[in-house]
């Protein structure tokens, strides 16, 4: 059996479909310094279905469909955590908001 190499390193990695269609895009997601990276995930028309991103202050991770609603969480530095559901303008119709939910005296923990 031939011997692979343990590490593979690249700034971004794109993964494609029989038909050369971009599926699946690992790593950078800016032109160049690398601040933003992350994993998205393209459905066959090359529309973002699902996203995990970061960069040195923030995260977030959601998902799609085909009308562009979005079901995600995101987590900002000096902002707290929220989850919300947007519809597909960006007006986001339902979300929890960990310092809204503080503001208001509710608390998660026991």
């Amino acid at each position: 059996m031939a011997k692979g190499t343990d590490v593979v390193r690249t700034a971004r990695l794109e993964v494609v479909d029989r038909r050369g269609r971009t599926r699946v895009v690992i790593g950078s997601f800016t032109g160049g310094d690398g601040d933003t990276v992350g994993l998205s995930v393209l459905d066959s028309h090359g529309i973002e279905r699902l996203f995990i991103v970061t960069d040195e202050t923030d995260a977030s991770a959601g998902v799609t469909n085909a009308e562009n609603n979005v079901a995600g969480l995101m987590v900002n530095e000096g902002e707290g955590a929220y989850v919300f559901v947007a519809a597909p303008d960006g007006t986001t119709v339902r979300s929890l908001d960990s310092k809204a939910s503080r503001k208001r005296g509710r608390s998660s923990k026991k």
